[in-house]
């Protein structure tokens, strides 16, 4: 078994490093049918001024981790991604996120795909019922402030009925 999407391609850019520095080469591959990260770097052993690397190609170091469901999980967990998933190159996506996973040769694998974790939902989800108390509170205060307002304007009203009759008794008598 061997990995599919330009395996080859990411062993010669990384052989094509600079001996005192090397570079990863980095791409995405299949294997297996699952999708693959996968970095591959050229040995380098530490030389001193008057060695020389041996002719013909370096060995290379292949690191690889399958995108599966709890490697997708630890990414979302660390990047508010939630629903990670790999999903094919023909099948639609429906979260409202994606980028699609392409081989080393080009070739599209795949889309990662994820919903976006909204971080001032939070904050609302948290405050919502706080703000909704203080709402009730001040509406409840409103009521008792036009209540007690209503009571007044209408002993303001009898008080001056009343004065409106004694004054009428008054010029008549």
């Amino acid at each position: 078994k061997s990995f599919q999407g330009g395996f080859d391609k990411l062993v010669a850019q990384a052989r094509a490093a600079p001996e005192h520095e090397p570079v990863p080469a980095t791409g995405f591959l299949v294997l297996d049918g699952a999708v693959h990260m996968v970095a591959v770097c050229a040995f380098t052993p530490e030389l001193t001024h008057n060695q020389v690397l041996p002719p013909g190609p370096r060995a290379v170091l292949v690191f690889s981790r399958v995108m599966d469901a709890d490697l997708l999980r630890e990414i979302g967990s660390l990047n508010m991604m939630r629903d990670a998933q790999v999903v094919g190159p023909d099948i639609e996506v429906q979260q409202t996120a994606a980028i699609p996973l392409e081989a080393a040769n080009g070739a599209v694998l795949g889309h990662l795909t994820w919903n976006v974790e909204l971080p001032g939902r939070s904050v609302v989800d948290a405050a919502l019922p706080w703000l909704a108390a203080a709402f009730a509170a001040m509406t409840a205060l409103l009521w008792l402030v036009q209540r007690r307002s209503q009571a007044i304007q209408d002993g303001i009203a009898r008080t001056s009925a009343l004065l409106v009759e004694k004054n009428a008794e008054l010029e008549a008598g």
